[in-house]
């Protein structure tokens, strides 16, 4: 009798674990994707709310290509309005691969232009990546965190392609 006790614990202290861990890699499976919402929601927002930084920076970069000048509002419209349609694409879990290729793009195009600053010697107190919520600092911590994204991004792509093959091959 004991030894049918100890059997029925033994399984039912499987399952739990079993069940665990699958719910621990399903949530581990979205935190870098919502990790990456929240960014665009919270820079998109900020800009939206003061977006002056952001627009200086768009004039540092018209004193290598001036016609930039004349655009710099509409060019950092165009950023929020990308940033939330991004965001609102992460955050609900939609078209997630394509997402990924769009948000790789976008934040390789501005840590592109942030190694140009760098490199050229501009001395900027702020990129204006997160606008009135001020969470920038220089130009190398903003390098370093679009980094960290771009880490994020590739990580969570290849999770998305994973857990894709995954369910094919199980519904196979």
């Amino acid at each position: 009798y004991i030894f049918l006790r100890i059997h029925w614990f033994f399984i039912f202290t499987c399952h739990i674990a079993c069940v665990m861990t699958h719910l621990i890699k399903r949530f581990l499976q979205h935190v870098p994707r919502l990790i990456l919402g929240l960014t665009f929601i919270l820079s998109g927002i900020g800009k939206l709310i003061d977006s002056e930084s952001a627009k200086y920076l768009v004039e540092l970069m018209a004193s290598e290509i001036y016609w930039l000048v004349e655009w710099e509002s509409e060019i950092v419209f165009s950023t929020i309005i990308i940033e939330l349609m991004l965001a609102s694409f992460l955050l609900f879990g939609k078209y997630l691969e394509k997402v990924y290729v769009a948000t790789f793009a976008f934040v390789g195009m501005f840590t592109g232009i942030i190694s140009y600053f760098l490199i050229s010697g501009f001395n900027v107190e702020s990129c204006g990546c997160f606008g009135a919520f001020g969470v920038s600092g220089g130009l190398e911590t903003t390098l370093i965190r679009n980094i960290v994204l771009l880490i994020l991004v590739v990580s969570s792509f290849l999770i998305a392609i994973s857990s894709k093959s995954r369910e094919q091959n199980t519904s196979s």
